[in-house]
């Protein structure tokens, strides 16, 4: 764990490149507000995020979801 803030924590994976990015959840009565990540907690990683596209999707069951590799850095989510 190299940066740790309020509940929010970026953890280098075993895999080259991959971050896992956990950010702070916050309930509201209507529901919750979580912000997906901040680039500037990337930089120590040597990460310098160009956004070119961000994608939201969901995964039924029993599903396996598999993600190609681009020449582009991709954001990429679970909601657990």
């Amino acid at each position: 764990m190299l940066k740790q803030n309020k509940g929010r924590f970026i953890i280098r994976t075993e895999i080259l490149g991959p971050l896992i990015i956990k950010m702070h959840t916050l309930s509201i009565e209507i529901g919750f507000l979580r912000e997906i990540t901040r680039f500037n907690y990337l930089e120590p990683f040597g990460v310098n995020f160009k956004t070119v596209q961000f994608n939201h999707l969901l995964s039924y069951t029993k599903v396996i979801r598999g993600i190609r590799t681009e020449k582009f850095n991709k954001l990429v989510y679970a909601l657990l």
